[in-house]
């Protein structure tokens, strides 16, 4: 990871509290300066760069808690549908059941073994 150094920035005031414009900078003012803005750059760089990856992970937040919704859903839907499928095949055996056991006792009548 590539740190930055600081760079010291300074202002002459005069007394009369504004900045003095008349005077000249010195090299290593604009050096400074320039170094200052680079360095602001920079930031800002890095700034709307981790803002771009929080917005895209709010928006992969947004999917996965709608396709988290989806899979509950079905999941729900899935129990619900568990719950009766026994019932309905407890239903069909026993009804199965009874029709078998009549036939038996009415074929065994027609044979007169019963």
């Amino acid at each position: 990871r590539k740190y930055i150094k600081p760079a010291l920035i300074s202002f002459r005031i005069k007394e009369s509290g504004e900045l003095e414009d008349d005077v000249a900078p010195s090299p290593e003012e604009v050096k400074a300066q320039s170094a200052a803005t680079s360095h602001l750059s920079d930031m800002e760089k890095i700034l709307n760069k981790m803002i771009r990856d929080a917005n895209l992970l709010i928006k992969n937040a947004d999917l996965i808690q709608n396709d988290e919704s989806g899979f509950h859903k079905q999941s729900e839907e899935m129990n619900a549908a568990c719950k009766w499928w026994p019932m309905l095949h407890l239903v069909v055996l026993l009804v199965m059941g009874f029709t078998q056991a009549n036939h038996i006792v009415k074929f065994f009548k027609g044979k007169h073994i019963i």
